[in-house]
């Protein structure tokens, strides 16, 4: 369960932080969008956890813990650097890169800039826009669940949490980000230290 409990918590950390961006410029996060982003996320990690069912089907034995380590690790040291990687990603973007209003590129854009995803500049999030920022925001949960998946983890109590997890996180971020007005804090290497801890726990036990 424990190890449920911070695979949750990691993959949420990037909604928490996107909607904190949101509350931050005032844009609003109605329910049904802030359902959306939830739903999404917990679709990419159930995939993600049954494709790596399928994987370990046909993995050596033992070995399926070792890969879900590694994978886990991995995510979890780029999470640690994840601002440091925006930054250099936007710089680049303003000198070498455009981006096109549709597609892979666009969503890139969001990636880098969540609140970009408000493409109308209504100042409110609408669900066929709250689907853009979902897919920006499930690149890790995608690797994290097939990590966490291979290393031993439950599907159904994960997807479970993680919509409810998702859901609170979209609040408590907007609602925070509205109260402070700032910027959204640098704390998303918190997702790396428990994809780490979540590598390590599901190797040793």
């Amino acid at each position: 369960m424990t190890e449920n409990i911070l695979l949750v918590a990691a993959v949420s950390v990037d909604a928490l932080l996107a909607s904190f961006a949101y509350g931050a410029d005032n844009i609003k996060i109605p329910f049904l969008s802030a359902a959306v982003i939830s739903a999404a996320g917990t679709a990419v990690l159930m995939l993600s956890m049954l494709l790596s069912g399928a994987a370990d089907a046909v993995i050596p034995s033992g070995a399926g813990r070792w890969l879900g380590f590694i994978i886990l690790m991995c995510i979890g040291t780029v999470s640690l650097f994840q601002n440091a990687l925006k930054t250099f990603l936007r710089n680049k973007s303003r000198k070498n890169l455009s981006f096109s209003i549709s597609g892979v590129g666009f969503v890139v854009s969001v990636f880098l800039d969540e609140t970009k995803a408000d493409t109308d500049k209504s100042k409110t999030l609408s669900p066929r826009e709250a689907l853009t920022l979902a897919i920006a925001l499930s690149a890790d949960s995608l690797g994290s669940g097939f990590g966490a998946g291979l290393a031993g983890a439950e599907i159904l109590p994960v997807c479970i949490m993680s919509f409810g997890a998702g859901l609170a996180a979209v609040a408590a971020g907007a609602k925070a980000g509205a109260v402070t007005g700032k910027k959204r804090p640098g704390i998303s290497w918190i997702s790396g230290i428990l994809l780490i801890i979540l590598a390590v726990m599901n190797l040793i036990k």
